[in-house]
């Protein structure tokens, strides 16, 4: 009995460690703000769904939108001379092309604001 006992808690345990490794945690220090005008975009979405955006001065870069980007009000970038402003994570890929293996980084937006 002691041991049936022990094994269930055992395997209680290592069951909450594996979730607690497995949940997704951005640190605070990577979460990286930008803003500014859309310089450039993809107009159709990579091959694996994002769209791939240039975004100008003050704060600009190459970044990605995904569809889980929380996006607010006029939705991801859609034409050039649209202002952006939001947060982003480390980078990610847009898919060009599967053969040969073609893509670009950029980082990944997760909050986001446009004009419209």
């Amino acid at each position: 009995m002691r041991f049936a006992l022990k094994k269930e808690v055992l395997a209680l345990i290592f069951l909450l460690a594996i979730l607690v490794f497995l949940i997704p945690v951005a640190p605070a220090e990577a979460i990286i703000p930008f803003g500014g005008r859309v310089l450039a975009f993809s107009p159709s979405p990579c091959l694996n769904g994002v769209i791939y955006t240039v975004i100008g001065p003050p704060v600009g870069g190459v970044h990605i939108w995904a569809p889980t980007t929380w996006t607010f009000l006029y939705g991801p970038p859609s034409h050039i001379g649209q202002a952006a402003l939001g947060l982003s994570l480390p980078p990610d890929i847009c898919i060009l092309n599967y053969v040969p293996f073609i893509a670009i980084s950029g980082l990944r937006m997760i909050l986001l604001g446009t004009s419209a």
